[in-house]
């Protein structure tokens, strides 16, 4: 790669027409030029320059030995008129706004004429990190042995020779002390942080902020000196986690805290109820209280009557609700079922009769003052516009560019390689290639043969193909090479390549096949289909599906262990039953779904390698008796029918065949289990079967003494074994009120026949 980019370095032409196929792709000019420097490298052009060539071609002048110094001279950023700056500066966001104050005398002048104005500010120091957000760009910075680590989320980062604190301190003070700075809201975490440390950052705080909202997560000591740095009377809500008690009373005392209209205090251990007193001037209010008097109560209510500023306070404490009973008769309010209180009290002298509602519950007592009528029926849903701004280039089509490349060859050879540069395979180039330039700019034979050449380093433009030997191609291999080639692909991969050529469907033909699952679930609208592992959805192109489906299941020598359907429409259940090719090798069948023609789909199976058969659909159609007469089931080992199909016992001699079989039957009568037991002990081949039938307990005890076996006790199932004559095997039956469950079973010696009730046989050795 080293080769092909110093080729490119040394000619200009090149690297122009490397800034030609970057314009194709219509980004940006600075992700273009990121693009170009990753592939080139950033000392080969500045990005003043590739910007001028960019914008030239961008523009329709596509004159390679155009001559710079003819043109006017351009002017730069601070070139421009006041009046321009100011309505790009008025639009940015203040945090790209700040960095402007750095750069000119100028451009200070016209940053500093617009507010500073930030929604938020949100801080957290540790021990070992800073965190800080503006509005909504987070950085963070990490403590290391020899300085730091700072970076803005989603931005690569970078070493500082300096302390951790020193950076984002020295960032947030240059933020916070502009002047007429202003933040909505304002959050500091610094409970985590040594005493030492957070001298920094109360010597960089300005002395009044202009903050609404204030969120502190600190000790009550560092609450204490940091309200003092937010401006009285601007501060309107606080909300504090503090993390320790004793210096309460003097944040309590402070000017922003008596002039707050909200606060909020999540603490378990800072307040009881006679600190109620610091908080009667407050709108809302809402803390944790630790020792509950009454009578502290019944004063926090007669101030709160008399407070028209007054809407909410909630004191959390459980008790409240332990101390209901007191609390309701000091207010004359009734006790709830439950032992809460829900009491409204009419606020004397309100022109609009409004009621003070009192509530306790586990979670404490709360006051709300509101009026005595509100539409319970009626929801104020709020309406919420969301405004995203987007960026909105031109849909150019360009069509010079590509017609310019086309008629080049060494432009065309230039872009292929700028394309390698990316370390991509030749597909892959070639399909961005064909992206930018078009399909007809060059056929991928033409392109594979430029590329490998360029990467085995052979960097001539002019090179004459004609000199060159014929090139073999993969069809050029001799058989046995493409059998052991073809012999270890998956067959998911294997089956595409029968429509490469004639030659590669008589090599993949010849190779066995051998799937251990294929599902196939059809809906009226898509259709699923899993090949061992790998699964492609056809959503609304089912045509393509069954030929797909059909070129997979038409190898010649296919095997398939499992192979699984789920039918949920007959309309399309129809097609895909005989969309199937007839004798498919299948040993495992199952069936899911709605009900369908079970006799129609069994005929695609091949007799005898077909051993399992598992029916879990709604029904088996109209036809589903002449599934009986197929050789498909006939020959079948195991089979399992459940759901929608209900056999009579008299049906049960067509299941004789079958080592293991399971289904729903019905009409269950002492001589046809005698006839089963003995049809059973005729075949050796037999393992399990499982009749699934409500079995009433007369019926059970009338089949139990009808088999000479006696029942203890006539509330439970029973098991009872059954000898198989000349023979050390013997079945071993259970039966109770879902069904009957028969077994084979083999011991050493040959047992005596006997019979003992389900409780009876715990440990039995069978």
């Amino acid at each position: 790669m080293n080769q092909i980019s110093h080729l490119l370095r040394s000619n200009a032409t090149y690297l122009k027409t490397c800034i030609l196929y970057e314009v194709l792709e219509n980004k940006p000019a600075f992700y273009s030029y990121k693009s170009f420097c990753k592939r080139v490298g950033s000392e080969v052009m500045s990005y003043n320059d590739f910007d001028y060539w960019y914008y030239r071609f961008y523009n329709g002048e596509l004159d390679f030995e155009h001559d710079r110094s003819s043109d006017l001279k351009q002017r730069g950023f601070s070139d421009l008129p006041v009046e321009i700056l100011n309505k790009i500066v008025k639009d940015l966001d203040p945090v790209d706004r700040a960095p402007l104050r750095c750069m000119s005398k100028l451009l200070k002048a016209v940053a500093d004429s617009y507010l500073p104005i930030y929604d938020t500010i949100s801080v957290e120091l540790s021990k070992d990190f800073v965190t800080f957000e503006l509005n909504d760009k987070e950085y963070n910075v990490y403590k290391m042995a020899d300085g730091c680590i700072m970076g803005r989320v989603g931005r690569p980062t970078r070493k500082l020779n300096m302390d951790y604190l020193e950076k984002p301190l020295n960032t947030l003070s240059y933020i916070w002390n502009q002047p007429e700075f202003r933040v909505t809201t304002f959050s500091l975490s610094m409970s985590h942080i040594g005493g030492l440390s957070y001298e920094s950052l109360f010597n960089c705080l300005p002395d009044a902020m202009h903050v609404k909202h204030l969120k502190l997560d600190a000790t009550a000591r560092q609450m204490t000196r940091l309200l003092p740095h937010f401006k009285a009377g601007v501060l309107e809500s606080i909300h504090l986690e503090p993390c320790a008690t004793g210096r309460q009373q003097e944040f309590m005392e402070s000017e922003q805290w008596k002039q707050a209209k909200r606060v909020t205090i999540n603490s378990s251990g800072l307040f009881n109820t006679s600190h109620l007193p610091h908080f009667y001037h407050f709108e809302r209010f809402e803390i944790t209280v630790t020792i509950a008097r009454i009578d502290h109560i019944l004063a926090l209510r007669d101030i709160l009557l008399q407070n028209p500023n007054f809407q909410y306070c909630h004191l959390k404490s459980k008790s409240f609700y332990y101390a209901a009973i007191a609390i309701g008769q000091a207010l004359g309010a009734v006790v709830q079922e439950g032992g809460g209180i829900n009491h409204r009290h009419r606020i004397p002298g309100s022109e609009s009769k409004m009621l003070l509602v009192i509530k306790v519950d586990e979670d404490g007592i709360s006051f709300q003052r509101r009026a005595p009528f509100v539409h319970i029926n009626g929801e104020l849903c709020p309406q919420y516009f969301s405004f995203h701004p987007c960026i909105l280039y031109p849909s150019l089509s360009m069509p010079t560019i590509p017609s310019v490349l086309k008629r080049n060859e060494t432009y065309l050879k230039s872009c292929i390689l700028y394309e390698m540069l990316e370390s991509k395979t030749a597909l892959d180039c070639y399909q961005n290639f064909c992206k930018r330039v078009g399909t007809d700019a060059m056929s991928y034979y033409d392109f594979d043969y430029w590329y490998y050449r360029f990467k085995d380093g052979e960097m001539d433009f002019n090179h004459d193909r004609n000199r060159d030997q014929r090139r073999k191609s993969f069809s050029d291999l001799p058989v046995e090479i493409l059998k052991h080639i073809v012999k270890d692909l998956d067959p998911v991969e294997r089956t595409p390549l029968r429509r490469v050529s004639t030659v590669m469907k008589a090599v993949v033909d010849d190779v066995k096949s051998v799937y251990e699952t294929i599902e196939l679930k059809l809906s009226e609208t898509q259709m699923i289909m899993k090949l061992n592992n790998t699964e492609k959805a056809y959503g609304g192109f089912l045509e393509k599906a069954m030929t797909d489906m059909t070129q997979a299941l038409t190898l010649p020598k296919l095997k398939i262990d499992t192979f699984a359907i789920t039918f949920s429409n007959p309309e399309t259940d129809h097609s895909l039953i005989y969309s199937l090719p007839i004798g498919l090798h299948v040993k495992t069948l199952k069936l899911f779904g709605n009900s369908i023609e079970v006799v129609h789909l069994l005929a695609h199976f091949k007799p005898g390698a077909l051993e399992t058969i598992c029916i879990k659909t709604q029904g088996m159609g109209d036809t589903g008796m002449y599934v009986m007469k197929l050789e498909q089931w006939k020959q079948a080992k195991r089979v399992e029918i459940s759901n929608g199909r209900v056999f009579p016992v008299d049906y049960l001699p067509l299941f004789y065949h079958f080592e293991r079989f399971e289904i729903n039957v019905y009409g269950v009568c002492p001589i046809r289990i005698f006839y089963l037991l003995n049809a059973l002990s005729l075949k050796p081949t037999f393992e399990m079967c499982h009749l699934r039938s409500r079995i009433e307990q007369d019926n059970i005890i009338a089949i139990m003494l009808q088999l000479g076996v006696e029942i203890e006790d006539e509330n439970v199932g029973v098991i009872s074994r059954h000898q198989i004559k000349n023979s050390n095997a013997f079945l071993m039956m259970k039966i109770g009120s879902d069904g009957i469950i028969i077994h084979r079973k083999t011991c050493c010696s040959k047992p005596k026949e006997f019979v003992r009730p389900l409780d009876k046989v715990e440990g039995l050795v069978t």
